[in-house]
C-alpha cells in the first residue's frame, strides 16, 4: 500500500502549482524509501518525534510521518529567501 500524502498547511496560495506537484512527487519517493526502512530502525523514533524538512523550488516544507497510518502530512511551508 502506498503512503498517503496530505497537505494540511495553510497559506499555500503563493506556492506555484509546479512546486506543489514536485513536492507531492518527492514525498511519494520518500514513502517508497520508508517502505524499505527496517521496522526496528531507531530512525523511526526520530521521524515520529520531529518534523522533517524538504526544499523544493525555493520553498521549504515541513512534514510529519505517521508510520501506523502510512501517512505523510505537510504541516507548514515558507519561501526561502534568496
Amino acid at each position: 500500500m502506498a503512503w498517503s500524502i496530505g497537505i494540511v498547511a495553510t497559506h499555500l496560495e503563493s506556492v506555484p502549482v509546479a512546486v506543489l506537484s514536485r513536492l507531492k512527487q518527492r514525498l511519494a519517493e520518500i514513502g517508497v524509501s520508508l517502505d524499505a526502512l527496517n521496522r526496528e530502525s531507531p530512525l523511526w523514533d526520530s521521524l515520529r518525534e520531529s518534523p522533517m524538512r524538504l526544499h523544493v523550488g525555493g520553498w521549504c516544507f515541513l512534514y510529519r510521518i505517521d508510520r501506523s497510518e502510512k501517512a505523510i502530512a505537510v504541516i507548514d511551508s515558507f519561501e526561502v529567501p534568496t
